[in-house]
This record gives structure tokens, sequence and C-alpha cells, in this order.
């Protein structure tokens, strides 16, 4: 549900701003309005001290990143602003410094490792770095090249060259360098680059690097020990502070979402009904003016949606789509309900569902952060197994070791009937929606909520009538017909043109309910289809009957993981899609309290 709100506004003497803040600050409670510029009200300054208190978070804000500090913390006396002035200023000077040593080493270590990866094709060659180049009569060729044998013997005369497997230095007299630049391009010669600063031959300068990347990572080590170690002892004062000062810095940014005058300034926001007292009895004691009020018909009012920690969960859905506004019912509730009910429809297994609640208790035991999310999948495991004990259903199969299951209703040989209970399942929730929406369009009128709404579940029941008299049910010539005239003239009084557009598609909404029957059965099928290759493995015996355990193991759980996901994403279809359209409008603005940090 929605939680009902009420409009305050406070004007006072500038002078009692700052105390008026901290006390709003302190309640966490009022959703401030920000103030548009006006030709009577200015926008409020920021404090003095804002900059102040903006350039320290930073500050702050630097280390915690560089310290890679957990967005969390114990509680810790901070003490005053000369020792916490004091304290970060030494952290600071440590941390830059040891940082700025970590990235001239990492530099060194990336250098390092990059010509360590230019020297290994030479560490074939026995022939110093030092005496590749620097000739005046010489030249070199330092490189790869193919059928070195057939070169060497092509330039024999006045060259000299070693060579290791492809790759090849090569010395010549300044007069055949035409030559050996024709003979290397016939053998697809490649230049390898080297550094004329490289000393001693290929092995050993490879053997020195390796040393000096060891003595660097050994640095790199001690360095991160030393920022770990800082963690360690002011990582919580970090943490502490830093939440302080946010705390400080929107305490000092308040003005700016204020109306202002030379003397004065004007608040504007919202808080919860149920707190009125409360903020009324903490203002009390300030010099200034305030007033209460109602919402009005054309206010923008935030929305806070209180619900109980069985249907809290199922808020994420909400938070997916949009948030209902403040004058519509909050559909929270009717998620709770029908959305685990279609999702254990579609599952509809046992085995399944039983499967699905114990991963989700695990994950939610593991990572607290899913604890949430992982609500909604318990409660869905378990309408799942409640389905499969009404299909009669243990991982596909209605039989177990040669028992047949009691069941309700079978999906695989009763299809039609299951089909039915899914089309039925739709016209109630459809229904449901457009009851939702006459509630919701009341504030329009009575008249308007029965023409834009109720004119649909008379359609509906106009068209009933004229299937029942083909049925042979009832005899009825024109009785439906009739129904359905009344219906369409409500519709265009109440929807206008759209209202017409819009007749064939309530019928292909409920008919998009037997999405529930159809995804449930091809689940049902790959089930059935691995059970019978495992049950031929195990008849065969030897290694395919371990295959058989393997593919029932492997099989069942790519199923099940289909199964959930086709069963989440098409539940939450028939609600954002079919359910939601029907009623809601959303754009709901989220309630946001000065002072309260999420």
């Amino acid at each position: 549900m929605i939680e009902k709100m009420v409009k305050v506004n406070i004007v006072g003497p500038k002078k009692r701003l700052e105390s008026v803040v901290s006390s709003l600050h302190r309640l966490k409670v009022l959703h401030i309005t920000e103030h548009k510029k006006s030709d009577e009200l200015d926008i409020g300054s920021p404090s003095k001290k804002a900059e102040k208190i903006s350039r320290m978070l930073v500050e702050v804000s630097a280390l915690v990143a560089s310290l890679r500090l957990e967005a969390s913390c114990r509680p810790e006396a901070l003490g005053d602003g000369a020792s916490i002035r004091k304290k970060l200023k030494e952290i600071t000077k440590h941390v830059v410094r040891q940082q700025e040593e970590l990235k001239a080493l990492n530099e060194r270590l990336a250098s390092a490792r990059s010509s360590g990866e230019k020297m290994l094709p030479f560490a074939g060659l026995s022939t110093p770095f030092e005496y590749y180049g620097g000739y005046e009569c010489l030249v070199s060729f330092a490189g790869r090249a193919k059928d070195i044998p057939g070169l060497k013997h092509e330039l024999h005369g006045n060259t000299m060259m070693e060579h290791a497997k492809d790759t090849l230095l090569l010395f010549a007299d300044k007069a055949s360098e035409e030559v050996c630049r024709t003979a290397l391009k016939k053998h697809s010669f490649q230049a390898l680059g080297y550094d004329p600063s490289w000393k001693h031959s290929p092995k050993q300068a490879i053997r020195d690097l390796e040393a000096e990347e060891k003595g660097i990572q050994a640095r790199i080590a001690r360095i991160q020990s030393s920022l770990n170690q800082v963690a360690e002892k002011s990582g919580n004062f970090l943490l502490a502070l830093q939440a302080a000062l946010k705390k400080e810095l929107e305490k000092a940014e308040a003005p700016l979402k204020m109306g202002s005058t030379e003397s004065a300034f004007f608040l504007s926001g919202w808080l919860p009904q149920a707190r009125k007292e409360e903020v009324e009895k903490a203002l009390a004691k300030e010099t200034i003016h305030v007033v209460i009020n109602e919402p009005g018909k054309k206010d923008t009012v935030p929305v806070k949606l209180r619900n109980s920690k069985t249907t809290q969960p199922f808020e994420f859905f909400m938070d997916l789509y949009s948030l209902p506004s403040y004058r519509e019912l909050d559909p929270t509730l009717f998620l709770a309900l029908t959305f685990p009910l279609f999702f254990g429809f579609i599952v509809g297994d046992i085995g399944y569902g039983l499967a699905g609640l114990l991963i989700a208790w695990y994950i939610s035991k593991k990572i607290p952060g899913t604890k949430g999310f992982m609500k909604i999948i318990m409660v869905s495991s378990l309408m799942s197994l409640l389905f499969g004990v009404f299909f009669g259903e243990f991982f596909g199969e209605e039989e177990i070791m040669g028992i047949a299951m009691p069941h309700v209703l079978s999906r695989a040989h009763q299809m039609q009937e299951l089909l039915y209970l899914a089309i039925a399942i739709g016209i109630i929730h459809i229904n449901a929606a457009l009851l939702i929406g006459f509630f919701n369009e009341k504030s329009h009128g009575i008249s308007h909520a029965i023409f834009a709404k109720i004119s649909w579940i008379i359609l509906q029941i106009g068209v009933a009538v004229i299937a029942l008299d083909l049925m042979g049910i009832i005899s009825s010539s024109y009785l439906g017909y009739f129904i359905i005239g009344i219906a369409v003239l409500m519709l265009v009084k109440g929807e206008g043109i759209n209202g017409i557009i819009e007749l064939p598609g309530i019928f292909s909404n409920i008919l998009s309910y037997a999405r529930l029957m159809a995804i449930g059965l091809s689940s049902v099928s790959i089930a059935l289809v691995i059970n019978e290759f495992a049950a031929k493995w195990i008849e065969a015996g030897g290694l395919l009957a371990i295959g058989a355990v393997l593919l029932l193991v492997i099989g069942h759980g790519v199923n099940l993981a289909l199964g959930y996901l086709g069963g989440f994403l098409h539940s939450l279809r028939l609600h954002y899609v079919e359910f939601f359209t029907k009623f809601f409008h959303g754009g709901g603005i989220a309630y946001r309290a000065f002072g309260e940090h999420k």
C-alpha cells in the first residue's frame, strides 16, 4: 500500500536555517521539493563550509577507493576537527607516497616485461647485444627468415651469420648491403626490433631482466602490504569520516533546494502523515512558521510503499517497472499473490519445486544481498511444489517405481482441461485488473469509472452469453448482442475512440494466458525425454548406466534453469502487459527522506 503523505511548508529567518536543517536531517523524514527560481524567491546558497567539506570528501573518497575499502564500517568516534585533519593529512601523505612509488614500479615492471618479450626470439643466439650495431663499415640485420641454410649458402663471401632456428643475425660490409637486402627479401625476412641499450648475451640479458622483475615484484608486494596495513589500521576511520562528510555535505547543500530572500528561507516538502506530530514537536522550538496541509489534486506527491515483510520483496517488480502514482492502488500485494501462482502453474513439479527452493535458500544464505529476490523465488518454488502435487509430477514423471502419483489434473493427458484452466485464470486476472482500474478511476468520478472500466466486464458478459447460446446451453438469440451494444456505447462514453480500437485487445490478452499451459508442457516434454533416454541407458548397463546418472543430473539441471527462467519471464509478462495495462499508470516519484542514506 501507499503511505499517506502531508505537505509541509516552512518559512523562517536565515539565522535559524542551519538549526532547522540539522533538525530535519536528524529526523530523516522530510522529502524536500526542489524550489525553482521565481520573481519572489531566489534559490538558496550553500553554507560557507560546503566547499571545504566537498574538498575533504573528495580526498577521503579517493583514499577509500585506492585502499579498496568496503562500503561499511563500525561506529567510530572521530574526535575534533583538528585531530581529524591531522590524522587525515598523515594518512594521505603516506598513501600518496606509496601510490606514486607503486605507479613507478608498475611502469618499470611493464617496461621490463616488454623488453623480455622482445628479447625472447634472440635467446638462442650467443652474440652480445652491444655488438648488434653501431659500425661504420658494416651493416647488421637481426630478424626471422625462411630457409636460413639456403640463405647462408647464397650469401657466402663477405658476410658473417649466426642463427638459431628461424632467428638470424647477419653482418656484411657496406658494399654488400643491397645484395643482402635482396636475398633477405627473397627468404621472407622480418626484422626484429632491439634496444641499443641492451647489454650482454641474450640469455644473460633475459636472466637479468627476470631478476629485475622479481626484485620489482618484491618491492610492489612490500608496498601493497604496507597499504593493506594502512587499510586495516585506518580503514574504519576513513569510512566513518566519509559517511560523516556525506551527511554534512548534504546539510550544507540543502539550501540549494530552498527558496531564499535576503533575510528568510522557504522550504517545501512531504512527510508521512504518521510522523506529522513528531515533526511539529521537533520544530516547535524553532522560531519559524510551519504549515502542514493535505495534498491538493494537482500536487505531485512522492510515493512511499509500505508493505508487510511477506509482500515487501515483491516491490522489486515495481522498481523494475514503475512506481505507482500517489493516488493509484499499489499493485505489490496482487503481485505477491498472483506471480507465485503463475510461476507455480508453469513449473508445476514436486522435484523442480523442491530443488529450486533449496537452491534459492542456499544462495540467500551465501549472498545476503540477494535475500529479497531469493524470497520471491522461494515462495514461487513452494507454489511450484504445490502445483506439482496438483498435477502429480516428480521431475516430469507421473509414476514413481511403478506407483502412480495421485493428482487432480494430468498435464500430459488432460491438455484440453489444462488449457481451459489457464484461460479461466486469465479471465479472473484480467477482470481483477479492471476492478482495480475502477477503484483508481473513481477519483475522476464514479460514472467515468463505470464507463471506462465496468464496460469491459459487461462486454465479456455479452460475449459469454453469445457463446452459451451457440453451444445450446441457453436460448437467447439477441440478448448477448444487446449487452455487447450497451458495453460498446459505454466504452465510447468512457474512453472515446480508443475504447473501440482496443476492443479485440481484451480477448487477445485473455488468450495470452494460454502460455501458462504451453510453457509448462514444454518443460514436461523435455523432462520426459531426459527420463526416457536415461532409462534406456540404465537398461544397457556398463558405462551407459554411469552416463545415465550424468544425463539425469545435467539434463534436469538445465531443464530446471530453463523452466525457472521461462516461469519467471512469462509470469512477469502477464502482469506487465496483460494485467497492468488495465489499470496502472505509474510514473510515481520515489520518496527520499532528507538525511536518509541508502
